[in-house]
């Protein structure tokens, strides 16, 4: 999957599976991903965008062991590390662990066959870590478009949570679970119930944190879901003595997401989020994480750390700008426009120079998607009064003689 942090490269055949896709032609563990390959000379490299400390020196193969399995050959620029990939009742970990020397910039691991009746290796994921007791460590187990249901497909779940040792289990789900029919499954309730047992079963140690959905848009309309669901999740957390983090209310409530998008922290498909947008989420996370820290060490004597969230819902109702965009032409401006897309423009940049929204554009012109091409022509109701074409510029006369 794609990140920041690195890219990822192969050779050979591999056949995978994601959580995204059920039931799973692959056994999953917690990471929702899984390689499988019969190619003998397969290898895949991870290559780091920046330097990494010398203190990352630690790497955990999550991998099936069996006795067919091909070996391993880690390769990290300045030295080669044989792993011996077999099974054995006296082995329970799901993974092997490796001492790496100072890293350069790649990670590359190289299937080997040393035995002949070694033919395939199935692949997990892994994690770098320091042998330093400091710091954090942070794994994104999950794949976009998956719904809570996925992690009760995930047959390994149990034996590798517990390797990961998690202090914190943060349950991100939602937005697949309602945003294509915009309604509440009868089963979602006990499969988010179901998932939070599991991660208790396994990680009996880890606080859990759950989390709301931001409020979305699909081909132009808006999800009324997101309240129920939000509502859903707070009754669940409470019920279960999960923490709670209702991005919902916090980003703002219903049709909050215009807002966002035209300040840029949306991507214009109004689900999804700009990394601008996905940075200001990670920090109001991480704020109200830090303030829950801060609020128990001043409050030493409180039992208890929920609090009305009706207040946080009035407040943010007052912010909300009420969208009748579907219902109503009293939202278009004074002045009509009619804008013939140039190369490289979108709806968002179009958008942002009229002072309009995206969901506007795209209800005056009957648009479906978000895809415009060159040549198109617009119409546009904005308040902005249109700039008066430059009059074509002519040849002065010749002089009289």
């Amino acid at each position: 999957y794609s990140s920041v942090e690195y890219k990822s490269t192969h050779t050979g055949k591999w056949d995978y599976a994601k959580s995204l896709a059920l039931p799973p032609k692959l056994p999953l563990g917690v990471i929702g991903m899984t390689s499988r390959t019969d190619d003998a000379n397969a290898s895949f490299t991870i290559t780091f965008y920046k330097p990494v400390p010398e203190t990352y020196n630690r790497l955990k193969i999550f991998c099936k062991k069996e006795h067919n399995a091909y070996d391993l050959l880690v390769k990290t620029g300045t030295k080669n590390i044989a792993v011996a990939v077999d099974s054995s009742s006296a082995d329970t970990l799901p993974y092997y662990e490796v001492s790496l020397p100072p890293l350069s910039d790649h990670i590359t691991i190289q299937l080997q066959k040393n035995n002949p009746y070694e033919n395939e290796l199935e692949f997990y994921g892994m994690s770098l870590e320091t042998s330093e007791n400091r710091g954090l460590i942070f794994h994104n187990c999950g794949v976009g478009g998956a719904k809570y249901e996925s992690v009760l497909y995930e047959d390994l779940f149990e034996k590798q949570l517990p390797a990961l040792n998690p202090d914190l289990v943060i349950i991100d789900f939602g937005t697949n679970d309602y945003i294509y029919e915009d309604s509440i499954h009868p089963d979602l309730d006990s499969q988010i119930v179901a998932v939070i047992h599991r991660v208790r079963n396994a990680a009996p140690q880890a606080s859990i944190i759950l989390t709301s959905t931001q409020d979305m848009y699909r081909k132009g309309h808006n999800m009324v879901c997101g309240e129920q669901f939000a509502d859903l999740i707070r009754g669940i957390a409470r019920q279960e003595h999960c923490g709670l983090f209702d991005w919902y209310w916090i980003s703002g409530g219903r049709t909050a997401r215009l807002k966002w998008n035209e300040k840029g922290y949306s991507q214009p498909d109004m689900i999804h989020l700009s990394p601008r947008g996905y940075r200001l989420k990670a920090n109001l996370f991480a704020d109200a994480i830090v303030s829950t820290y801060h609020f128990l060490e001043l409050n030493t004597t409180d039992d208890s750390l929920v609090f009305n969230m009706d207040s946080l819902k009035e407040v943010q109702k007052k912010l909300i700008v009420v969208d009748s965009l579907w219902n109503s032409t009293d939202t278009r401006g004074k002045h009509m426009v009619r804008h013939t897309v140039r190369k490289g423009e979108s709806l968002s940049r179009i958008a942002s120079h009229y002072g309009v929204s995206i969901v506007q554009i795209k209800k005056w012109n009957h648009l479906n998607g978000d895809i415009i091409h060159v040549g198109q022509v617009l119409v546009i109701y904005t308040n902005q009064k249109p700039k008066p074409k430059p009059k074509p510029k002519t040849k002065p006369a010749p002089p009289k003689k």
